[in-house]
């Protein structure tokens, strides 16, 4: 995620069991007097922006535009954040917008692994792994598309 991107509020569904969200948030500092650069892995939260926010509404509905969120987590280099996505359907999130540098000479990316494991003890029953197919372009039913 670069200054101005974002990620709206969604529910992961049928991806899987749980989500996992590894953060890599990512700051270049430019020194003008001898033109080096360095990194660093300290991500400023109120500068920077760009948390990870969830929404305790029930979990069955888009949250509202005027709802906030009841718990964000900041990024944080090498961190790694899971919850619980189905039985019973996980929690709407968002990554709210990385905020714009007021240092010109300072570039921040929020960079993160993204992805779901899916439990044996919860497999997706026929119709959830059509819907998963369909959201992923698989044409056909699940079990073709299991097979392939």
């Amino acid at each position: 995620f670069t200054p101005g991107s974002f990620l709206s509020p969604h529910s992961d569904g049928v991806s899987g069991t749980y989500a996992f969200v590894l953060s890599l948030a990512y700051i270049e500092e430019e020194d003008d007097d001898n033109h080096s650069s360095h990194n660093s892995t300290t991500w400023n939260t109120p500068q920077h922006g760009g948390e990870l926010a969830f929404y305790c509404n029930g979990h069955q509905e888009r949250p509202r535009p005027s709802t906030r969120p009841c718990h964000t987590i900041a990024p944080k280099f090498n961190q790694l954040v899971l919850f619980k996505t189905r039985e019973p359907v996980g929690p709407w999130h968002e990554v709210l917008p990385v905020k714009e540098s007021r240092d010109a000479a300072v570039t921040h990316q929020r960079f993160s692994i993204t992805g779901w494991y899916q439990d044996v003890e919860f497999p997706m029953s026929e119709s959830e792994l059509e819907q998963l197919n369909r959201m992923r372009g698989f044409d056909g039913s699940a079990s073709q598309s299991a097979s392939n």
